[in-house]
């Protein structure tokens, strides 16, 4: 409507009744400006965690209620959002339930005072599905020193006022919708910018995992537009907090997992979280800010997708020792660099990483961008740097992607001629002459003829605080196994090798090199498993007289036969980085424990049968080739122990249908 001066502008309003549902509650009270009277006009809007909203204004006297509040037994938590234009918004929580259905809920509100040298961003938030208005969402913009906000008003209209010029991004949530984010640019000669938003539903699915809580500030108070993650390792699921620090993240797939919550110019807080189960999880979040370092200067920016400019969630930022994540809305900012010129390396899960320079000479922050394209190696969690293995004659070489990792740090320690590898005494700094081929991105390292397991980690990361290696005993599964010998005492030895497949990779571990011939007697054979039968054929075996190498198959188990006292097999590859699916089918099916891996207290898997056994082979107990019938594990829902040091041959009937058995590392 247009108001011209020294004129009578009309304007008429039809107003609904409301008809009052029995059975349900309300929330009244009163809206005023601080230190003065009555606010009419003002929004209060009462949410829930489904993301039912309902709204008023309050009237000429600050009054206000909201009706048809659904109640329960047990209680029914809502939020109330209470604002208007050109004051700071409040909220207050309440609880209604049959005994207890209306709530009082006051509101006093302060003014704001309009800062110089400053712009706002205002707009409207509406429904992606109908485009109404949502009221009481959360619109919030961090600075990198301060965070502010406001809520969304009846009409879905909000501004949030006093941003200093610069480039930022501005963050919509609202319970029961997915937050959304947009960047935003204020300037002297354009101080003011619109950003409007269309927020989507969510339909909460009782069978998948919930969790709620609060985010505040660890010197005390609510803190909004933080974000809140769980990174599935196929899938993130984000959100961010709202005006009173509250959030909810739904729809996440079952498991354990790591939350992390992070804001700029905090340090980021998480928590191990069990969704499991189909129960709301309570996880509440504590972030202490970041103390600036005076002398210093600030690294800042963006982090999207080329393809489409949406942004990278989770991408990894660093500079030298100093690094960071981007958040929900793809920003980032790191503090407390050392004036000089750098280079800012981005890397992040599914794109190609990449680089960019930064000039710090004051404590001006420096806004550098990255634009990511799909491909490029992803990087494993925890610091660690995905490693290859190749075979060079006698010694091993050990690759890496150098353009997602310029800088690393490889580390090993030496085995005990067992295959197993005891970290006790501390990792060895690798000292290698890297170099790169010319043709393609990789590093590449040759590493001698050691039995040695090897890791590696971006630089300046601690071996011996991250990656978690589990027991600190012994390493069950390694990134990269260069070497591993395994001695063979005379007479029969029955072994299993780590060879399995990996995706469309070769054999992992290719042809074996059995000890550079040192040790062998001639009539030293090797027999193989063929067929379905239990046990071996003597016939049918891998050469007489070899000396050096011998291809094995990777879904064959194996018996030794030494005349000699003592021969050492020498595996050379990569061992699987986790337990791999076995596919029992009916029948007799010979399968090999990945050596060295030593497989826990195992249940196997939902669809076992009566009758279905695993035959273990004792080599104490049987002194030829084959298994023994008598002993046996007999196994239903319990699960079985194997050990990486034996041979097992599974049993099922050869009626029942292949069961899929995944081991589980210890």
């Amino acid at each position: 409507m247009t108001i011209v001066a020294d004129t009578t502008t009309t304007k008429d309003f039809s107003l609904t009744a409301i008809t009052i549902i029995p059975g349900t509650g309300t929330v009244s009270g009163t809206v005023s400006e601080a230190g003065d009277g009555p606010l009419p006009g003002a929004t209060v809007s009462v949410s829930n965690s489904t993301g039912i909203t309902y709204a008023t204004t309050a009237l000429i006297d600050g009054r206000y209620t909201v009706y048809n509040l659904p109640v329960s037994a047990g209680g029914i938590g809502y939020t109330v959002f209470c604002g208007a234009n050109g004051y700071y918004p409040s909220s207050q929580g309440v609880s209604l339930s049959d005994a207890a259905p209306n709530a009082i809920a006051d509101f006093s509100l302060e003014k704001i005072t309009i800062l110089p040298d400053t712009g706002q961003v205002s707009g409207k938030v509406t429904k992606s599905s109908d485009g109404s208005a949502v009221s009481g969402a959360t619109i919030s913009v961090n600075t990198g020193t301060e965070i502010l906000a406001t809520i969304s008003l009846i009409d879905g209209g909000y501004t949030v006022y006093n941003i200093p010029y610069g480039s930022y991004v501005v963050y919509a949530g609202a319970l029961g919708y997915e937050s959304s984010s947009s960047p935003a640019s204020l300037t002297s000669g354009a101080p003011n910018a619109i950003v409007n938003f269309a927020l989507t539903g969510i339909s909460i699915n009782d069978n998948l995992g919930k969790m709620y809580g609060m985010v505040t500030k660890a010197a005390g108070g609510a803190l909004v537009g933080a974000t809140i993650s769980i990174n599935t390792e196929t899938e993130i699921f984000a959100t961010t907090s709202l005006i009173d620090g509250s959030y909810n993240l739904v729809n996440i797939t079952p498991g354990n997992y790591t939350a992390v919550c992070g804001a700029l110019g905090y340090v980021s807080d998480t928590k191990l979280v069990d969704l499991t189960g189909t129960d709301w999880v309570n996880v509440n979040f504590s972030l202490a800010a970041i103390e600036i370092t005076p002398g210093t200067g600030r690294v800042f920016g963006l982090v999207t997708r080329a393809s489409d400019a949406s942004a990278v969630q989770g991408a990894s930022l660093t500079i030298g020792a100093l690094s960071t994540t981007s958040l929900f809305g793809g920003e980032y900012m790191i503090f407390n660099i050392t004036y000089g010129n750098y280079t800012v390396n981005c890397v992040a899960a599914g794109y190609a990483s990449a680089n960019a320079p930064a000039n710090l000479v004051n404590e001006t922050p420096v806004m550098v961008n990255f634009s990511l394209t799909l491909g490029g190696e992803p990087p494993v969690p925890e610091g660690t740097v995905p490693l290859t293995i190749a075979r060079n004659g006698p010694n091993i070489e050990l690759n890496w992607n150098t353009t997602a990792y310029p800088a690393i740090d490889i580390y090993y320690l030496n085995g005990d001629g067992t295959g197993q590898f005891s970290n006790t005494t501390g990792w060895t700094l690798l000292a290698p002459d890297i170099t790169v081929s010319p043709y393609s991105d990789n590093g590449q390292v040759g590493t001698g003829n050691d039995e040695r397991y090897y890791k590696a980690l971006v630089a300046n990361i601690d071996p011996d605080v991250s990656p978690v290696d589990g027991d600190p005993s012994y390493i069950a599964s390694a990134w990269a196994v260069g070497k591993i010998n395994y001695a063979f005492g005379g007479g029969n030895t029955f072994f299993s090798v780590p060879l399995r497949l990996i995706g469309n990779m070769d054999r992992i571990m290719g042809n074996q090199n059995f000890g550079d011939g040192a040790g062998y007697v001639a009539g030293s054979r090797i027999y193989k498993q063929t067929g379905d039968r239990t046990g071996f054929n003597t016939t049918d075996f891998l050469g007489v007289g070899w000396t050096n190498t011998l291809g094995i198959d990777p879904d064959k188990g194996y018996y030794y036969y030494n005349t000699g006292s003592e021969i050492t097999i020498t595996l050379v590859g990569n061992v699987p980085l986790s337990a791999i699916p076995e596919t029992m089918s009916g029948g007799n099916t010979l399968f090999s424990v990945q050596f060295p891996a030593r497989y826990a207290f195992t249940v196997f898997g939902a669809g076992t049968a009566a009758g279905d056994r695993v035959l273990i082979y004792n080599r104490l107990a049987l002194p030829t080739p084959g298994f023994d019938t008598v002993n046996q594990s007999q196994f239903g829902v319990t699960g079985v122990r194997l050990s990486g040091m034996v041979g097992y041959y599974y049993y099922r009937d050869p009626l029942a249908a292949p069961l899929v058995w995944t081991p589980s590392l210890p």
